[in-house]
C-alpha cells in the first residue's frame, strides 16, 4: 500500500501542496498509469526495472530499492526527507529542510517562529547545512540514475535549484513591494502593544494577505 502513490495522496494533494497532481500529469505518473497492473508492489527488495519500471513517490522517497545485480541503490527510510535537500513549500521562501523534526523551536532573525524571514533570510541554526543537502541530494540522485543518464539528472537538477533560487527572487520582489507599501504608510495596522506602526522591521515582521 504504502508503495502506490494514492496513498501518499491521501495528504499530498490540493493547491497548497500539489504534488499528487504534478506526477499524475508527469511521465513518470503516465508509466504508472498505464502499467502498475504489471508491477510487483510486495517484493523485498523492490528492483528497478524488474517490480517496476518508473518510479513512484515511495521508489524515490522511502523505499529500500535495488537494481537488477541486487546492488542497493538507496536504503529504506522511514524519515521522509532524508532524500530531500529542499523544503519547496517553504515559508514563505523555499528553504532547506529543518535539522529537527520539531519545528516549533525554529525562530527567524526576527525572533519569528518561521524557517525564513521575508527578506529572504534563512533561520540557518535551525536548517541542514550544505554537507547534508549534498548527501540528502546524492541519495535521491542515485535514484534517478538507474534509469536517466549522468547529463540528464545533473540538467535536470540545475533547472530546479535555478527554479528555486527565481521564485525565492520574485517572492523577495513583492515583499519588498509590500513592505514599501506599509513604510510609506498606505497600509496600516496594530503594532504591538495595540498602536499602529508602518517601520520596516514591522513590516518585516508582518503576514500580507
Amino acid at each position: 500500500m504504502a508503495r502506490k502513490p494514492y496513498t501518499c495522496k491521501e495528504c499530498h494533494v490540493g493547491p497548497d501542496v500539489p504534488v499528487y497532481k504534478v506526477y499524475e500529469a508527469s511521465k513518470h505518473g503516465n508509466i504508472f498509469a498505464t502499467h502498475t497492473k504489471d508491477w510487483e508492489f510486495k517484493a523485498v527488495p523492490w528492483t528497478i526495472g524488474k517490480d517496476f519500471t518508473a518510479p513512484t513517490c515511495a521508489a524515490c522517497h522511502i523505499s529500500l530499492v535495488v537494481n537488477t545485480e541486487g546492488d542497493v541503490v538507496a536504503q529504506r527510510s522511514h524519515q521522509m526527507n532524508d532524500r530531500l535537500p529542499w523544503r519547496m513549500f517553504g515559508l514563505i521562501y523555499a528553504h532547506p529542510h529543518p535539522r529537527e523534526p520539531d519545528t516549533t523551536i525554529i525562530r527567524n532573525k526576527y525572533g519569528q517562529p518561521l524557517p525564513t524571514d521575508l527578506n529572504g533570510g534563512f533561520a540557518t541554526k535551525y536548517l541542514i547545512d550544505t554537507a547534508e543537502m549534498d548527501k540528502r541530494r546524492q541519495t535521491l540522485q542515485a535514484v534517478c540514475l538507474s534509469c536517466h543518464g549522468t547529463s540528464w539528472v545533473d540538467g535536470q537538477w540545475a533547472r530546479f535549484e535555478n527554479t528555486i533560487r527565481e521564485t525565492n527572487a520574485k517572492t523577495l520582489t513583492a515583499t519588498r513591494i509590500l513592505t514599501d507599501i506599509w513604510t510609506a504608510g498606505y497600509a496600516v495596522g496594530p503594532a504591538k502593544g495595540g498602536s499602529p506602526s508602518t517601520s520596516p522591521s514591522s513590516a518585516a515582521g508582518r503576514t500580507f494577505g
